[in-house]
């Protein structure tokens, strides 16, 4: 059974720029994501893959998703960040196992964390959500169109 939890947060649309999403995953969450100790694996899209956004706000909707997941996850469970491509656009989701049971309330840390992400996404004409299933993983989400 799927639970989404949804934050409503309006934002004006953004302009789009060419992003080389390979390298912008490297460089804004790689090597910024030291306070994971470890804990985190990275699916990284091959090189060549773009999308238009704004890249600055695209790597602080990546970073807010992982701190969201971190803070929500079992505090020695590993973390998966994947980027792949999703009916034409482009799935950024972070698994791991949570701390608490299944559908337990979202620590205030993680709402917040998770406003900033969907904002970020509805901007760019995207969406966000978190999926969880009782006894497994839950995995924190967001989606952009592919609009190259």
């Amino acid at each position: 059974m799927e639970k989404a939890t949804a934050v409503a947060v309006h934002s004006p649309a953004l302009p789009p720029g060419e992003v080389a999403l390979h390298e912008l995953v490297r460089d804004a969450v790689v090597e910024r994501t030291t306070w994971l100790d470890g804990r985190l694996t990275v699916l990284l899209p091959a090189p060549g893959a773009r999308v238009d956004a704004d890249p600055g706000r695209l790597a602080l909707a990546l970073l807010s998703l992982l701190r969201g997941a971190a803070v929500h996850a079992r505090e020695s469970s590993p973390l998966e960040l994947r980027v792949l491509r999703d009916r034409g656009g482009w799935r950024f989701d972070v698994a791991g196992e949570p701390a608490r049971a299944a559908f337990a309330p979202l620590h205030r840390e993680t709402r917040a964390a998770l406003a900033t992400v969907r904002e970020v996404a509805e901007a760019h004409g995207g969406s966000a959500g978190i999926e969880q299933w009782p006894g497994e993983r839950m995995t924190f989400w967001f989606r952009l169109p592919k609009q190259l």
